[in-house]
C-alpha cells in the first residue's frame, strides 16, 4: 500500500533517494568507527577504543531514525551490505589499517562530506519535494554530524598540540600522551 501523505511519486522517490544515500553513508561511517574500535594502532590514545565505540553507537541510533523516515515516506530502507555499498557516497579502505590520527582524520572528513551534502539535501526536501518532515530530520542529522565532526577535530587538535590542552596533566604533557575523556551523552 502506498503512503497517502500528500507527496506524489516523484516527491517520495526524491526524498527516499536522499535518505537512502544518507543511511548508506552512516552505515559506512559506523563501520569505519567500528573498524577503528577493533584495530586502533596508537598507544597514546588509551581511551580511543571506547570513544570509537560510542561514536559507532551514535551513528547506529542516527541510522535507525533515517531508516524509519524512509519507511514513513513509503519506501523500503536498504538493509544489506550490497545495498549500502551501492548507495553510499563515501569510500571504504578495505585491508588498510592506519594509525589513530589518520583514522580520526578520515572519520572527520567523511562527516564533513555528509554535512555539506545535508545542507543541500534539507533545502531540496523542503523546496523541491515539499517535504518539511524530511527536511527537519535532515537538519537534525546535520547538527548531529556537526557535533561528531567537532569531537573528532578536537581529538586531532589534542594530538597535534598536547601541551596546550587544558585537560592535560603536567605528566601527560611531558610524556606527550593524551588523556581522552570524551562524554557522548547528548540527548536529541
Amino acid at each position: 500500500m502506498t503512503a497517502n501523505s500528500g507527496l506524489d511519486q516523484r516527491q517520495r522517490h526524491g526524498t527516499a533517494s536522499i535518505l537512502t544515500t544518507l543511511l548508506a553513508d552512516q552505515f559506512v561511517l559506523s563501520s569505519k568507527a567500528l573498524k577503528g574500535h577493533w584495530n586502533v594502532l596508537d598507544p597514546t590514545f588509551t581511551d580511543l577504543p571506547e570513544f570509537l565505540w560510542r561514536h559507532h553507537s551514535s551513528l547506529q541510533a542516527m541510522m535507525d531514525s533515517v531508516a524509519k523516515r524512509i519507511r514513513a515516506v513509503g519506501s523500503n530502507a536498504p538493509g544489506t551490505l550490497t545495498e549500502f555499498l551501492n548507495a553510499t557516497a563515501l569510500k571504504e579502505q578495505p585491508g588498510i589499517y592506519t594509525d589513530a590520527k589518520s583514522m580520526i582524520a578520515e572519520l572527520r572528513t567523511d562527516h564533513e562530506i555528509i554535512i555539506r551534502r545535508l545542507r543541500d539535501d534539507a533545502k531540496q526536501c523542503a523546496e523541491c519535494f515539499n517535504d518539511p518532515g524530511t527536511a527537519d530530520l535532515l537538519s537534525f542529522m546535520l547538527r548531529q554530524h556537526e557535533y561528531l565532526a567537532w569531537m573528532l577535530r578536537s581529538l586531532l587538535r589534542l594530538h597535534e598540540n598536547p601541551a596546550k590542552s587544558g585537560a592535560m596533566s603536567h605528566q601527560n604533557a611531558r610524556e606527550g600522551t593524551l588523556p581522552i575523556r570524551v562524554v557522548y551523552n547528548r540527548s536529541a
